[in-house]
């Protein structure tokens, strides 16, 4: 009994493979429950989300993964033929303080047939369980704006 407690409370190990491997969920685009094991398996259900900026309509900071998911996801996905494809492209991990920052691609199409292509970059902090708790995301809100008012 002792060697379980004392196993569980071991920290994940957090690498740049760990945070690709993760990642990797994102690009699911078809089978929606295997993309919604990212945020079931390394993202803790109340995260702080920040969206960076102030003139667009997703900008602000909410405090779980929910009201996060309705003004971002779900409010843009509406205009978009499929959810964002989100590829890595680099992960700069600081392991000792567990903040990595993740760049990545986002692809898809908007329901006008247009191409959704946008740079995106997450910076994140991990706990000792290998889940995000805090999220700072960068990327052209220009773009975003654009295609919320479409």
């Amino acid at each position: 009994m002792a060697s379980q407690a004392q196993a569980s409370a071991t920290p994940v190990v957090l690498t740049k493979d760990y945070i690709r491997d993760a990642f990797k969920l994102l690009e699911e685009v078809d089978d929606l429950s295997q993309r919604n094991s990212f945020f079931e398996k390394f993202v803790v259900p109340n995260v702080k989300w920040e969206i960076t900026g102030t003139a667009h309509d997703m900008a602000g900071t909410r405090h779980n993964l929910a009201d996060h998911s309705a003004a971002s996801f779900d409010k843009l996905g509406k205009k978009l033929s499929k959810p964002i494809k989100f590829v890595v492209r680099s992960v700069i991990l600081e392991a000792e303080t567990r903040w990595a920052s993740i760049e990545c691609q986002g692809f898809t199409t908007r329901l006008n047939g247009k191409p959704y292509q946008n740079d995106y970059v997450w910076l994140t902090e991990w706990n000792d369980e290998g889940k995000i708790f805090h999220v700072r995301s960068y990327h052209d809100t220009h773009l975003a704006e654009i295609v919320l008012h479409e």
